[in-house]
């Protein structure tokens, strides 16, 4: 990932999160009665953001318990203000009907929003395996996996556990539809290797995380595990096509990189790329199904409300003119391992073949 892009997103990360800090602090304070002047409130809801960041970039240069520590521990504070900030927004109107009760107000308020972190962070744990049926030209078993986000909070164990719970599933191929990597744990040799436990034939295709180690070095990671890079590439597996499309910052030309990958129009066509974009476009240029990821389903609600926004597909199986759309929620999370209305999912997709 460029500098640039990089400087770019975190800036307005760190400002959106100064604001919500900002909100959450005061309601705490009206919570339990403490009083701050404005200059030092707004200092420390700088610094919570700031520490976001540090935490960030020291992890990726650094390891450790204590490293892995803080991170979580600044992590879970973002999940835990962004569920706080969004309970305050709804009190705010009972705070001013009932003024003398508003410590009340607040207090119940943080204490939802406690138990609404605990769950979301015990129910991050569990991966679902979610079983869809999707009409097709031909039967196929597929496991579509995404935003698996290997890092800090998601490490080798991580991998080797989801690699033993795909084989169980007996596909004929698995997919990797974005971000195998989250950026935050520096990307060494033989970083991925417990994928190589897969026994059917796995793919992939990047994701934007992909890009923060470089994206040649998560390539190599990726194949010394076994799996095939299917960036702007086809492959067949039982007489469907099978193509995939890099990831990339800027505006792209979604017909040329289709018609670069060659697709024959007598089979099917399917196609792997991260981000559920271009859709029309795509399935104007006669592909079957699209398999995406990247939204995470919003991860944590009330985050979903902007996801939704920014991506009308967001998560499911939808219909297109004649192309079908397949968005996952992914299997990893990214910043606190939390997840407040959606899952953390492992894909089984069971393609099979109808009579026209």
């Amino acid at each position: 990932m460029s500098l640039l892009v990089f400087s770019l997103f975190f800036s307005i990360f760190c400002a959106v999160l100064t604001l919500m800090n900002f909100a959450v602090l005061k309601g705490l304070l009206l919570a339990f009665g403490g009083q701050l002047s404005l200059l030092p409130l707004v200092s420390l809801s700088i610094v919570l953001s700031l520490l976001f960041l540090g935490a960030t970039i020291i992890a990726r240069y650094y390891s450790g318990s204590a490293v892995t520590l803080f991170y979580m521990i600044i992590s879970y504070w973002v999940g835990f203000a962004l569920m706080c900030g969004f309970v305050f927004l709804f009190l705010l109107l009972p705070a001013a009907i009932w003024p003398g009760a508003k410590n009340l107000v607040f207090i119940t308020g943080t204490c939802l929003a406690l138990i609404a972190s605990v769950y979301a962070t015990v129910h991050a744990l569990e991966r679902k395996i979610k079983e869809t049926i999707i009409p097709f030209r031909e039967n196929l078993t597929l496991v579509q996996v995404s935003d698996v986000h290997y890092g800090v909070v998601n490490a080798s164990k991580y991998l080797a556990e989801l690699a033993q719970e795909i084989n169980g599933l007996n596909p004929d191929a698995v997919f990797f539809t974005g971000d195998i990597v989250d950026g935050t744990t520096h990307l060494e040799k033989g970083s991925l290797l417990p994928l190589k436990q897969l026994k059917a034939p796995a793919y992939f295709v990047s994701g934007n995380h992909d890009f923060i180690d470089g994206l040649e070095e998560v390539y190599q990671a990726v194949e010394e595990a076994g799996i095939t890079v299917l960036d702007n590439k086809t492959v067949e597996i039982k007489g469907s096509q099978i193509g995939g499309l890099s990831f990339t910052f800027k505006k792209v030309n979604l017909k040329e990189g289709l018609t670069a990958l060659n697709f024959k129009n007598d089979r099917p066509k399917i196609l792997l790329y991260h981000e559920p974009r271009g859709v029309k476009e795509i399935e104007s240029a006669g592909v079957d199904l699209l398999l995406c990821g990247h939204t995470h389903g919003g991860q944590i609600i009330p985050f979903n409300i902007l996801v939704r926004v920014l991506y009308p597909y967001m998560a499911g199986l939808y219909k297109i003119g004649n192309m079908q759309l397949f968005v996952s929620t992914g299997c990893g999370t990214w910043g606190p391992k939390m997840r407040l209305g959606t899952d953390s999912e492992i894909n089984l997709l069971k393609l099979r073949k109808t009579e026209k």
